[in-house]
């Protein structure tokens, strides 16, 4: 192996571990106190090394809202493949985004500015293009000559609702009880749509 070669190795390697504790810190003590000061910590390196690698906090959290939006695209993905009859496809896209949200709840906060981050510019265009595969699925299930820009968003606006409401803990009922009203109102969502 080269030079060149190693040193990207590296390079990628500080990048990923600078990502990595920038969401340890957010899952310990959310968004708002995820700081380059406490990352360089967490990691062992300096400030300076950081900053070789991003040009501010919010150059940290933009690429990782980029990387979330990645990761949810992949899996939407993944359940539209498994499932092809559109009916049980947008349940398994809706519990494919549903599994995100918990496992993943640092990046889908931080996606979806639910603990006070300004989000990028880039959320609107990279929600359309993750959920691509629901939009699919939405034209299969409606074929009226509609655009799928509002069924998309109806959706949406449902299963981010639902996850919100989780994600606050103000609803005082277990998780098993919550996820049989979430597949319950995607039921609903589907006779409604068809």
């Amino acid at each position: 192996m080269g030079i060149q070669e190693r040193r990207q190795r590296e390079i990628s390697a500080q990048i990923a571990s600078i990502l990595q504790a920038a969401r340890n810190l957010a899952r310990r003590d959310g968004w708002p106190k995820v700081s380059i000061r406490k990352i360089a910590a967490a990691i062992e390196y300096t400030p300076p090394v950081i900053y070789e690698h991003f040009a501010s906090r919010d150059a940290i959290l933009v690429e990782l809202e980029k990387r979330g939006f990645e990761l949810l695209k992949g899996k939407l993905e993944r359940a539209a493949e498994a499932e092809p009859a559109p009916e049980k496809q947008l349940m398994s896209l809706s519990l494919a985004y549903w599994r995100f949200a918990l496992n993943d709840s640092d990046l889908y906060q931080l996606m979806f500015n639910l603990e006070g981050n300004k989000s990028s510019v880039y959320s609107l265009q990279s929600l359309r293009e993750a959920g691509q595969p629901v939009a699919d699925c939405l034209r299969r299930l409606n074929p009226f000559p509609t655009e799928a820009d509002p069924l998309f968003f109806n959706w949406w606006a449902l299963v981010h609702g639902f996850v919100s409401l989780y994600m606050s803990g103000q609803v005082p009922v277990s998780q098993v009880k919550f996820e049989q009203h979430y597949e319950a109102a995607i039921r609903r969502f589907l006779k409604a749509v068809n």
